[in-house]
């Protein structure tokens, strides 16, 4: 940290005092509750002792330490428990130089309820403190909470701890102070918007752009942007002038696979077919374009149908020109089930049409523009929920990895699949993040290579070692010792934990189990069906056969008259699972208990 000018001791002792008096002062903290710590050097900071009221601290209780954890110097108490994460932080980023943790009220609450600080109506907001993201729960003062929040420190600028409160960081202690309180005076802009008064008008694309470069030429790399923009730029963007154009080219994994277009009223996918050739964007606004969008894997992935349906059917309701209620829903029921025909299997699909069609059959008393305003919120909220149960999942699972382990994988259950990150390669994209060294094989997934063209092509994006193979080479490759597990999706658990997914999964359950391999399966809850009580009551979807003879080659590689059979899934035992992983934890047998404990 060349040329940095560090507070002296004194200074960082009384700012310290004097901002836990203000928190104190503002019900940001309550008895004990909080922590603070400013850095006097590249690896020595200042923190409050546990044990102690923040309103009521004397510069003699504070503790210095280096960044390893080690006290310098303290007073009669010991540093606090959660002084992990601050360390965490400072070593992480050398241009942290003060850290905040509190609870004010209204952020707590949005903690508490899960909810990420993400809206795109405040201008202040969205300039001097960006999205605050809300990470998955983990014990106070335990080691899990570092880990958590050190993908976050680089590109964002506070955080909420779900279940916990809120944490903030700065250049300065000061910045990192202001950033909780506005962080509180969002929250509570958020409550009153949201859940008072009912209504938000929302900034449009081009608004939040002009934002992004507002904030890029104060010199904020950091703060993220809202969710229903995110295919805008924001640490790397490109700052011209006011009212020139700028272009960035953006890397597959800086993309969301699945988004809605506010101003033009579009589903936008990434057309997974031209895929890794090329990466091509479709703006769909027509039904019969989403349709054929699902049905011909431009979309596919169990989250990232739903989400496109869900998106979808949203599109549709902004069509129907009624104000008649009765008129309304029939023909949101007609786009509802239209849409329900594209994919049979994949029970994401059901389960977020079904959800929107909640939507608007519970408010029949309610104005239909007020109803096109509802629906479009549960479509945003499905699409955000399925980034947050990504995430966590993905950390339930590495959670059963070490570094330089060998994963085989097979299909695409990745960022591809879902919005971001994805369900079976989650643990490998946050490991990744986290410098985690892994080894992976990729099935290559015969007939749609969804394992070489997109599990690839994600993994490489990513810098992780990546090896396609055959699908008929799974067996030699865990022979060999090279496979310490196998992570596979699954577009549906049935009650006895019997799961769905991509042709060939049963087969490779067969061989982890033969050669003791651990065969876990990422499913996001939504794709539980307790309905169904077994795998034998699953429809398959059969595909066309010019998939399997014709799709990638230039000619047909079958004879004319021999028959094919192509299902595009099976269904594999419960008994070859070792775990389920879902976001709310990892099940294990027996499941019937298990699945019916979690639903």
């Amino acid at each position: 940290m060349s040329e940095t000018k560090f507070p002296t001791d004194e200074e960082a002792v009384r700012d310290i005092g004097e901002i836990g008096r203000r928190m104190y002062a503002k019900n940001f903290v309550a008895a004990n509750d909080g922590n603070i710590s400013c850095r006097v050097a590249p690896d020595v900071i200042w923190t409050t002792p546990t044990g102690v009221s923040k309103g009521f601290m004397t510069e003699g209780s504070m503790v210095k330490m280096r960044l390893d954890g080690t006290v310098l110097a303290s007073g009669p108490l010991e540093p606090s428990s959660e002084v992990k994460m601050h360390l965490r932080l400072y070593n992480e980023n050398e241009a942290i130089m003060g850290v905040t943790h509190a609870h004010p009220p209204v952020c707590t609450s949005f903690a508490v309820a899960g909810q990420s600080l993400d809206s795109s109506a405040y201008p202040e907001a969205l300039v001097n403190l960006g999205v605050v993201p809300c990470v998955h729960y983990e014990t106070p003062g335990s080691r899990g909470i570092p880990d958590s929040i050190a993908p976050y420190c680089r590109d964002y600028n506070a955080l909420l701890l779900s279940n916990h409160g809120a944490l903030s960081w700065g250049t300065s202690l000061m910045e990192a102070f202001f950033r909780l309180e506005a962080m509180e005076h969002y929250a509570t802009i958020l409550m009153y918007t949201g859940y008072i008064i009912g209504q938000a008008n929302a900034l449009t694309e081009s608004q939040v752009g002009e934002l992004l470069d507002i904030r890029a030429r104060l010199g904020v790399t950091s703060g993220g942007v809202p969710s229903r923009f995110a295919s805008l730029p924001t640490n790397d963007r490109d700052v011209a002038p006011l009212g020139t154009a700028q272009s960035m080219t953006k890397s597959l994994l800086d993309r969301d696979t699945v988004s809605l277009d506010e101003e033009n009223r579009a589903l936008v996918i990434i057309d997974q077919t031209k895929l890794p050739g090329s990466v091509e964007l479709l703006s769909l606004t027509r039904q019969e374009e989403i349709h054929r969008a699902i049905y011909g894997l431009q979309v596919r992935g169990a989250p990232a149908i739903g989400v496109a349906a869900a998106i979808g059917v949203y599109l549709a309701a902004c069509e129907i020109d009624s104000g008649d209620y009765e008129t309304f829903y029939e023909k949101f029921k007609q786009a509802k089930d239209y849409l329900a025909t594209s994919r049979p299997t994949a029970v994401n699909l059901f389960w977020a049409l079904d959800r929107m069609e909640r939507v608007a059959s519970a408010n029949s008393r309610v104005p239909v523009g007020e109803i096109k305003r509802m629906l479009h919120d549960e479509a945003i909220l499905i699409r955000n929920e399925d980034v947050k149960t990504c995430r966590a999942i993905g950390e339930y699972g590495l959670a059963l990895l070490k570094d330089g382990d060998g994963i085989l994988t097979h299909c695409n259950a990745g960022q591809l699949a879902t919005v971001k990150y994805g369900t079976a390669l989650a643990p490998i994209h946050l490991g990744a993040e986290r410098g985690y060294r892994f080894r992976v094989y990729a099935d290559e997934t015969r007939p749609l290579l969804q394992g070489a063209r997109l599990t690839a092509s994600e993994l490489v994006a990513r810098g992780v070692e990546t090896t396609v193979i055959c699908d008929g080479m799974a067996s030699s490759v865990m022979k060999k010792g090279w496979i310490d597990a196998v992570f596979v999706g699954c577009d549906r658990v049935a009650a006895n934990g019997d799961v769905c997914n991509k042709i060939g999964t049963s087969g490779v359950a067969i061989m982890a189990k033969y050669y003791g391999i651990p065969f876990y399966v990422c499913a996001p809850t939504s794709t539980i069906d307790m309905a169904t009580p077994d795998g034998s009551g699953i429809v398959i979807e059969e595909r066309p056969p010019e998939e399997v003879t014709e799709m990638w080659y230039r000619e047909r590689m079958a004879p004319e008259g021999a028959g094919v059979y192509n299902p595009a899934f099976d269904v594999t035992d419960h008994e070859l699972v070792t775990a389920i992983i879902t976001e709310r934890g990892v099940l294990t047998a027996p499941y019937g208990e298990s699945l019916k404990n979690l639903t």
